[in-house]
């Protein structure tokens, strides 16, 4: 069973494979797949953002967009 960590009210243990399950329908390795290419583009449309507004210098948001990209095209390995 997995403990609650402090009073966050978060789990605070790895989930049991079965508890995975049933609170998210299908395997980890799965959801990883489905994910990650959702969230590679918010990662994207946030160092936008980020370079726009000029928080990070556009030099940083290059490097770190090539760096999504290189991901995807790696199939996220």
């Amino acid at each position: 069973m997995a403990e609650i960590a402090g009073t966050t009210g978060r789990i605070g243990k790895r989930l049991t494979p079965t508890a995975r399950r049933i609170l998210f329908g299908r395997d980890l390795e799965q959801q990883i797949n489905d994910d990650l290419p959702h969230m590679c583009r918010i990662d994207c449309a946030h160092v936008l953002m980020l370079a726009e507004r000029e928080i990070i210098p556009a030099a940083s948001a290059k490097r770190l967009l090539k760096a999504i990209q290189r991901l995807v095209e790696q199939h996220y390995a």
